[in-house]
């Protein structure tokens, strides 16, 4: 079995990718989607589900709310008349701390039909539900689990802590959309997973404040990008109800550029100061590579272009560089509306940047990040971790591609061996 050198892997893995994607690219005689991301894996849970903390009616009471939403793609669907139906099983369990008998339980059944069979692989299509439990003050143990393909069923344990500390007090913060703009209460749906796309330009923040009495308070939020640049602040003043004022924020972006955000909001009140954060993301309309930023996804395409290509691209316009970015992948993929090519090559991204990152290093730009970028996942991984007389290695096997990969554990990362 050969050994790649490095002086030949540049061009070697230019050939090699672009047969790899168009052989994981490539849909059955079914006309299914491929599962990617079931293939190796990016991060992306099971279900997005989030968890709220508000105050009761009276100080012997919280409402805890738990929220999910699952994909259509993570669902079993079978074929029945006149379309397709999936079932599947959520319950919430919410133990007592150091006990084993739930305080409160509930299961519920939930059935999803669709039309067509395409829909049965969409992420951008979910089923949403919400369980809201009642609870005295204390410490507990919530689990969500959600069956979603008839085999073992994916969980999420949650720690919480319920009690009432002086006469004021906020919730955590919630991010809902407003499906027209109104921020009506039927226009609005619960985010979840605190995605957004670019073609939203508002979103709302949701919160409540608890107050013994009437007094006025100050809310100043400030929306922060991921270089922990602001590019939004609010201020505005209110005055509490008796005991629970609750409050809709509506924020419009005016520049939605993809990209990881976070929310800083600060409630004063008599005084005293309360903050609370939270993070959301914004993404292209129907994207499923999980793209962060136009910039870094164009910097990982130096496996399959020159490095002086790509930074002349990256002093472009912003809009010019979307629509390069678009066309490359049009020249692959055939059409931007499929982009199995690019789904299959940010899967491997996300996957390295996961599995193989380092401190001084993001996962895509290690050795191990690049041959698995390229090649795909192994079909054999053999570790020697605790050998005598040499330092821990670890080779990957290719069996149809009758190669092979030695990476040596040196200062604190796997290299690649060359000879």
């Amino acid at each position: 079995m050969k050994t790649i050198k490095r002086s030949f892997l540049t061009n070697f893995f230019k050939i090699v990718l672009l047969l790899t994607l168009a052989s994981c690219a490539g849909v059955s005689d079914d006309n299914r989607r491929p599962d990617f991301e079931k293939r190796i894996g990016s991060g992306r849970p099971f279900f997005f589900h989030e968890s709220v903390k508000y105050f009761g009616e009276t100080n012997d009471e919280f409402v805890y709310v738990t929220r999910y939403k699952i994909e259509y793609d993570r669902l079993h669907f079978e074929k029945v008349d006149g379309g397709f139906k999936a079932k599947y099983e959520a319950s919430l369990a919410i133990f007592p701390e150091g006990e084993e008998i739930p305080i409160k339980q509930k299961m519920i059944t939930r059935e999803v039909f669709v039309d067509n069979f395409k829909d049965t692989g969409e992420r951008n299509k979910f089923d949403f539900y919400e369980f809201q439990e009642v609870l005295p003050p204390g410490v507990y143990e919530a689990i969500l689990s959600i069956n979603g393909r008839g085999e073992m069923g994916f969980s999420r344990k949650e720690d919480l802590r319920f009690n009432y500390s002086g006469n004021y007090g906020a919730s955590n913060l919630s991010l809902i959309k407003s499906t027209d703009g109104s921020f009506k209460d039927e226009s609005l749906i619960p985010l979840v997973d605190n995605h957004l796309s670019d073609k939203d330009n508002n979103f709302g923040i949701y919160f409540e404040i608890f107050s013994k009495g009437s007094k006025p308070y100050n809310i100043n939020y400030t929306i922060f990008d991921s270089y922990n640049m602001p590019i939004l602040n609010k201020s505005l003043d209110g005055v509490t109800s008796e005991r629970i004022t609750k409050e809709l924020l509506a924020v419009n972006l005016s520049n939605n550029k993809i990209g990881d955000y976070y929310i800083n909001l600060d409630l004063s009140i008599d005084s005293l100061k309360f903050r609370r954060e939270v993070g959301f993301s914004i993404r292209w309309a129907n994207d499923t590579a999980e793209i962060s930023s136009l910039d870094e996804a164009i910097k990982q395409l130096v496996y399959l272009l020159d490095a002086d290509s790509l930074n002349k691209v990256l002093t472009f316009t912003e809009e010019s560089k979307k629509e390069w970015f678009d066309n490359f992948w049009i020249k692959l993929d055939g059409n931007i509306q499929d982009k199995a090519y690019m789904d299959e090559y940010y899967r491997r991204v996300n996957y390295s940047n996961i599995n193989f990152g380092t401190e001084k290093k993001n996962g895509w730009k290690t050795d191990m990040g690049q041959v698995y970028i390229v090649m795909g996942e192994p079909d054999e991984i053999q570790r020697y971790e605790f050998e005598k007389y040499t330092r821990p290695y670890v080779v990957w096997i290719y069996y149809a591609k009758s190669s092979q990969y030695i990476f040596d554990y040196i200062a604190g990362e796997y290299k690649l061996r060359t000879f």
